[in-house]
């Protein structure tokens, strides 16, 4: 019995809905948070891009703990910014150089490392900004991306 999320955005509402399944299928607890998204101005692979790879990572990564398996997830509007927080539990095994992480991913890792640099890509054609920031046990990505809009 999937939680149906429902953002008035239906590529939102795929991303949450689908993540949210494969997350509970590994054993993982998610809380959601979000606004309505009906009127948000990004093209629908943008928003596929942004919140597909961070919901793939947190998944990937949370997924990997012994312990603790929990991944938040805010998509809210504050101040004419579309706020997105993603944050999850990892197993401490970052493997990064200053804001460039790397896949820690066994196969083919040559054909993995792309999703967050792809995210940020997106954040910055929309003239948002990102910070990623973490602990031994827990990683955060957070976007703010100005839209100016009339109603919200």
């Amino acid at each position: 019995d999937a939680t149906a999320f429902d953002t008035k955005n239906i590529v939102v509402n795929a991303i949450l809905n689908t993540k949210y399944c494969e997350a509970r299928d590994k054993g993982i607890f998610v809380h959601t948070e979000y606004d309505n998204l009906k009127t948000l101005p990004m093209k629908p692979e943008d928003l596929s891009v942004m919140l597909g790879n961070l919901l793939n990572n947190a998944i990937e990564a949370a997924g990997a703990c012994d312990d603790e398996k929990v991944i938040r997830t805010k998509i809210l509007w504050k101040n004419q910014e579309l706020y997105v927080y993603v944050s999850n539990t990892h197993d401490n095994t970052l493997r990064h150089e200053g804001d460039i992480f790397y896949t820690t991913k066994k196969n083919q890792p040559e054909n993995h490392g792309y999703g967050i640099g792809n995210i940020k890509a997106v954040v910055e054609k929309y003239s948002g900004k990102s910070l990623i920031y973490y602990d031994e046990s827990e990683f955060v990505f957070e976007i703010k991306i100005p839209f100016f809009l009339n109603e919200q």
